[in-house]
């Protein structure tokens, strides 16, 4: 059988569907009226994602979901009747930056259809754990914060990154003249490095790059890189270029 496809160009408020052979299943794209692609699906996959977008057209919260059958073709993105598998929050700074995440994650004995209402919520509820972002003046994010699940607790983006600590998981990044990731520093003291060349493409990739096993876990000791030097810096500095390319911690 030769493959055939149906596709409908993409209008507000109307879906695109197509598929690869008659009788498979369909997958397609549905639109707001600010043209914003709200609900997607994909071949072959019975999760559907739906997204909802705030007055200023940003995506702050995307839904997957086993989808309510009535609502399959309908140019929705509505989830009270769908089953909520994974639920992401996402807030946004007045530079329309996204600094932090809440991910919920359904639990496997969550009863009911809707959105996820976090683990003592009402039902369906959730397993929530929450990230942080922290750009520099210039908009590249310095300092990523992971705060697990915070004791299943809420909790609330700090407005400064906290010192490391073994509930709040710290990473910097530093950066290079050229604008792109020089390297990474987890939570745990080890680097990941990208090197590029000329023309910014990246060339090498290193991982766990001389980085001392001595150093104590979450430490905010100062970073060297030879032959050249930096201290390690307060959130929202950026870093000096210049750096070259091998890194030891001190």
């Amino acid at each position: 059988m030769t493959p055939t496809a149906k596709t409908t160009l993409p209008q507000p408020g109307i879906q695109r569907r197509w598929t690869a052979l008659p009788g498979e299943a369909l997958s397609g794209s549905s639109f707001d009226p600010n043209s914003n692609l709200h609900k997607s699906t994909e071949q072959g996959r019975k999760a559907v994602i739906k997204v909802h977008f705030d007055s200023l057209d940003r995506p702050d919260i995307t839904c997957l979901v086993a989808e309510d059958p009535a609502t399959a073709a309908a140019n929705t993105n509505d989830v009270s009747a769908d089953v909520v598998i994974e639920q992401t929050h996402t807030q946004f700074n007045d530079a329309d930056q996204a600094v932090a995440t809440t991910n919920r994650q359904r639990f496997d004995d969550a009863t009911g259809t809707g959105p996820l209402n976090g683990p003592h919520g009402d039902q369906p509820r959730s397993r929530d754990s929450f990230q942080a972002g922290y750009p520099d003046p210039i908009g590249r994010t310095r300092f990523q914060l992971n705060a697990g699940t915070n004791g299943g607790l809420p909790w609330q983006r700090p407005a400064l990154c906290p010192e490391p600590s073994d509930t709040a998981l710290v990473s910097q990044l530093f950066y290079a003249p050229d604008g792109g990731v020089h390297f990474r520093l987890d939570p745990m003291g080890v680097a990941t490095v990208h090197q590029r060349d000329a023309a910014r493409r990246e060339i090498e990739l290193t991982e766990g790059a001389n980085v001392c096993s001595d150093r104590p876990a979450h430490s905010k000791s100062k970073i060297h890189l030879r032959p050249l030097a930096i201290p390690a810096l307060a959130p929202g500095v950026p870093v000096p270029g210049g750096l070259g390319d091998r890194l030891r911690a001190v």
